[in-house]
């Protein structure tokens, strides 16, 4: 795990990682509090890897800490979906420990943005699918959504 900018952030997008899937807060640029993002990846085999990014801003439960591990469980849970028959496989071989074996390739890497930072980072790329961005306009209950959120059998 390592932390870096935001355009480090926008090179993982475009070419460190194949996002399948992901989650996390809805982003309001109005809101000064910074966003905590992760991107779990898994490093099986060469690059770019496929991986599973999560966004929180949330003063109270963000951190690089809880991204980390929800962009990992959000993976888990996607290979488990996914790669069921090698899960299978490796528990025949290893076990109890074959969940272990399963998930050792994973991966992650944090950052820590303003707002506008991962708005202008996530533009454009596959994490507008998962994350949404808004800003409040014209009072309350009003909002414009800058990217769509996609519902996520994730959430809880």
């Amino acid at each position: 795990m390592k932390s870096g900018d935001a355009k480090e952030f926008r090179e993982w997008l475009e070419e460190g990682v194949i996002l399948i899937d992901g989650e996390g807060d809805p982003i309001n640029l109005d809101d000064e509090t910074p966003v905590h993002v992760a991107i779990a990846v898994d490093v099986l085999g060469y690059g770019p890897h496929t991986g599973a990014i999560y966004a929180m801003q949330n003063p109270f439960h963000g951190s690089a800490d809880a991204v980390l591990q929800a962009a990992v469980e959000v993976l888990e849970e996607w290979k488990m979906q996914h790669e069921q028959d090698y899960l299978k496989e490796l528990e025949e071989e290893y076990g109890d420990d074959a969940f272990e074996v399963f998930t050792e390739t994973i991966d992650a890497v944090t950052w820590k943005l303003t707002p506008q930072e991962f708005a202008a980072a996530i533009k454009g790329t596959d994490a507008e699918k998962y994350i949404e961005v808004y800003s409040e306009e014209g009072g309350l209950g009003r909002s414009r959504r800058v990217a769509p959120r996609r519902c996520s059998p994730h959430a809880t």
